[in-house]
């Protein structure tokens, strides 16, 4: 490798040490471990290390074609090392207000959601469910007030016609009484035999 190429693969493996310092501080700080089972927090940690050795060999390649020496691993220690000493509280002020600006801005959306769109949404539904209610409130009471006055009428217009049945009834001897009461009787036993084998036969 020529010169400038080793000044250029010292200093991006210098920046990879600085990613890698930022990378973990981000890991730790988004990824509550204590939440997890320990097999889950394997696997993340196997997955977020698979990509740093997967990125750092990418840089490695972009640079020098992916070729390897010894002082290329003390570069990357020294980035960390800039990064721990130097970047870390800077990075974790700003990781901060980040996330804070983010969940700040996720409540303002949602919020926005919920008054703009879900509130006057559900206020809509609720006043067509108020109208119908009444509407069909005031219905079942005029269908009710109807339904009274037409029994009363029919009551007024039939009592005539129930006196004069229970009158001529009255006149008739008491074994033709007997006798009808026997087949009303017997009618009924047989609708309630027929209906009792039509419910057998559907199950």
């Amino acid at each position: 490798m020529s010169l400038t190429v080793q000044l250029s693969t010292l200093l991006a493996m210098i920046g990879v040490g600085v990613w890698l310092g930022m990378a973990v501080d981000t890991y730790h700080r988004l990824f509550n471990r204590k939440r997890h089972k320990g097999w889950y927090v394997f696997i993340q940690d196997f997955l977020f290390w698979l990509f740093q050795a997967l990125f750092t060999f990418y840089i490695l390649f972009l640079v020098n074609n992916g070729e390897l020496r010894f002082y290329i691993f003390l570069a990357i220690l020294c980035g960390f090392a800039v990064y721990q000493s130097l970047l870390k509280h800077l990075y974790l002020s700003a990781l901060e207000q980040s996330i804070g600006f983010v969940h700040w801005f996720y409540k303002m959306l949602r919020t926005i959601f919920y008054r703009g769109v879900c509130k006057p949404i559900i206020t809509i539904i609720g006043f067509f469910i108020t109208i119908c209610l009444f509407i069909l409130r005031g219905i079942w009471t005029i269908a009710r007030q109807i339904s009274k006055l037409i029994l009363s009428i029919l009551y007024i217009f039939s009592k005539p016609f129930l006196l004069l049945g229970k009158f001529i009834w009255n006149l008739f001897p008491k074994s033709i009484k007997m006798y009808v009461y026997k087949r009303f009787h017997s009618i009924q036993i047989f609708t309630k035999n027929l209906w009792r084998k039509l419910v057998m036969k559907r199950k």
